[in-house]
């Protein structure tokens, strides 16, 4: 019969307790149980998390990997979604682990195991029980807990700030309360599917990536790992004998897609539409300017995704030498049509970029994304990025 790990996982340092309860197979990853207390607890996923040793928090054990990011020993987080459950709960195992959320407000969660049981049913999580309301996402931390709870309770913010905005921005949410039935109907999945150490086969439509770099937006429900990355493009790359465009071609369901640079003005031209949705302040009749004053003075490039003749996403980019980097391919714009969005554009686009970097000799490939996008940060994570640092800018313009 199929075995499953009963968890309970609990929010630290909150009183009343702040509890959920439930079931996940076995040979779940720790990306299933990090999906597991976001859904149970409804949480959004916008942020990074770590999986800790229960005995001491410096030792991961399960996160989003990143060559920059080592642990007190100098080791690499574990990636959690190849890391099963199993190599670390059972029995003669380890029966709890700590698990942190947006690493900004610190979220802390104990999570336990209950018990190991067998059962005659197959499926791919249960969720059991739970009290009380997990906090508000993006609420400022512990401090920032209090404060919700103070303002629902008492009709007052205690920072003196307006308490009928920050009503309408808690959006009916309330510290005591807990929907079982309602979160249990969306948390329960009736079957297991095939494990593939991420989140493929769990499409959450509402939460899927949109965001942008620098201001590059992109919204996407792609599959991080590498064969379905491969699949999103079934030709080849060619470069054409003149040095002129780059071009790939390929097909998914319904139609053929083809991304190519756009050289001549008709081609640059046809990228204002999508382009004008992410820079809107750059008008239709200077685009083109722009853009070959760029091209010719900064070595800016504009790469064009078609589908049946129709540009559904583009993307801005330019190739430089530095000495903290070394070559890099840095990309300024990414952007597909707003209705385009959650059908892979973005990522066709963007591993077409990681492949021109490659082919370039570029030793990385970078780009910003603001602090607000909270959606294309977790896009960009799954596609094997990692967050390198901060970027600070000063408006010239402004006296």
């Amino acid at each position: 019969m199929p075995q499953y790990f009963e968890f309970e996982v609990s929010l630290c340092h909150v009183k009343p307790k702040i509890w959920r309860r439930f079931l996940l197979p076995a040979d779940s990853t720790f990306q299933d149980l990090h999906m597991a207390i976001q859904d149970a607890g409804g949480w959004s996923n916008y942020h990074l998390f770590a999986f800790h040793h229960p005995e001491s928090s410096d030792v991961l054990i399960a996160g989003i990997p990143s060559d920059e990011d080592l642990d007190v020993y100098g080791k690499r987080t574990p990636d959690a979604r190849r890391i099963k459950l199993s190599s670390f709960f059972g029995k003669g195992k380890e029966t709890s682990c700590m698990y942190e959320y947006d690493f900004g407000d610190g979220w802390e969660h104990d999570v336990s195991l209950s018990r190991e049981v067998s059962l005659p049913e197959s499926f791919k999580r249960r969720l059991l029980g739970g009290e009380r309301a997990f906090p508000h996402e993006d609420c400022g931390g512990y401090g920032g807990y209090q404060r919700c709870v103070e303002v629902v309770r008492t009709g007052q913010d205690p920072d003196g700030d307006d308490p009928e905005e920050f009503m309408e921005w808690l959006g009916g949410w309330e510290p005591d309360f807990f929907d079982l039935e309602a979160t249990k109907a969306a948390f329960d999945r009736p079957r297991a599917g095939k494990k593939s150490g991420g989140r493929k086969g769990e499409k959450q439509a509402p939460r899927q990536e949109e965001g942008d770099d620098m201001e590059c937006e992109e919204a996407l429900e792609e599959p991080p790992d590498r064969s379905a990355r491969k699949a999103r493009a079934t030709g080849e790359s060619k470069r054409t004998s003149g040095g002129g465009a780059e071009a790939s071609a390929g097909t998914f369901p319904g139609s053929a897609f083809r991304i190519a640079l756009a050289e001549s003005d008709t081609e640059i031209e046809r990228c204002h539409s999508i382009m004008g949705d992410l820079r809107p302040h750059v008008r239709r009749q200077e685009f083109l300017e722009r853009v070959k004053r760029q091209k010719r003075e900064g070595g800016y490039e504009l790469a064009f995704l078609e589908v049946d003749g129709e540009v559904k996403a583009v993307a801005g980019f330019r190739i430089s030498e530095c000495l903290a980097w070394g070559k890099f391919l840095y990309v300024d714009d990414l952007v597909s049509a707003p209705r385009e969005r959650s059908k892979g554009h973005g990522g066709r686009l963007l591993d077409w970029l990681v492949n021109r970097a490659r082919e370039e000799g570029c030793d990385e490939l970078h780009l910003d994304s603001g602090v607000q996008r909270f959606d294309a940060h977790r896009f960009y994570l799954e596609n094997r990025m990692s967050i390198t640092g901060h970027h600070f800018s000063m408006n010239l313009r402004k006296s």
